[in-house]
């Protein structure tokens, strides 16, 4: 039996072929769809660690827009929030930096005084209570607390499950 294909090799060049717009190209069509055909399928996520680092990092942005705008540290206001390992951040305020390690930080329940949510982060190391108003803000800001918490929940528990 003689069997009569239509097949190429692969490794030639491919030649010049000329389009409707009488330009000239060097794409092969047959080449791309056999290398479609055999390639395994491209797995585009991150590894594991980057992509919960990444996931740690998403509501940084939104955190950082509410703390500087609204938020207080110690009874000052918050200039800087950021977050300078997966499971470490820093909250500035004109008195200066202090860290939380997400990875030590425990339970914690807020508390409602003078019209703010107040929120005291302990790590072991030290403690940094921060608090933000009770009342939901035009947006941005929306509810604070709740996105704030919302997001130390997410730090938190992320840094907890890494060794």
């Amino acid at each position: 039996m003689l069997l009569l294909g239509g097949c190429r090799n692969n490794n030639a060049p491919a030649t010049p072929a000329n389009s409707s717009n009488g330009e000239t190209s060097s794409f092969d069509t047959h080449a791309v769809r056999n290398a479609a055909a055999t390639a395994p399928a491209a797995d585009d996520s991150p590894p594991d660690d980057v992509r919960s680092s990444n996931n740690d990092q998403a509501g940084i942005p939104i955190l950082k827009t509410i703390l500087t705008k609204v938020g207080q540290r110690d009874g000052k206001s918050i200039t800087d929030f950021t977050l300078s390992s997966p499971c470490i951040s820093k909250i500035t305020t004109m008195d200066g930096t202090k860290t939380v390690n997400w990875s030590e930080v425990q339970d914690w329940a807020a508390r409602d005084e003078n019209e703010r949510t107040i929120i005291e982060l302990n790590d072991g190391h030290e403690t940094s209570v921060v608090s933000v108003p009770t009342k939901p803000q035009p947006e941005p800001i929306g509810n604070a607390f709740a996105r704030v918490e919302g997001g130390f929940i997410v730090l938190a528990e992320t840094c907890a499950k890494k060794p």
